[in-house]
């Protein structure tokens, strides 16, 4: 699977990418492990921030988690 699309839920709601309760870090691990190259934030609602802040977090937020 050449990409993903990640997202990241805080109960019934869309979240930045690691704010939520989903375990992203597991599906960047499995989607390494099945030769994914690209990996794309999906951020559908912004309840908290503006969206290009939302998309900073996000991005920031799974930086440092690929470089784990």
């Amino acid at each position: 699977m050449p990409l993903i699309h990640l997202k990241d839920r805080l109960g019934d709601e869309s979240t930045e990418i690691g704010s939520g309760n989903l375990d992203i870090q597991s599906f960047i691990h499995a989607a390494r492990e099945n030769g994914t190259e690209w990996l794309i934030i999906e951020q559908e609602a912004f309840q908290k921030f503006e969206p290009l802040e939302s998309v900073k977090i996000g991005f920031l937020s799974l930086e440092r988690m690929v470089a784990k």
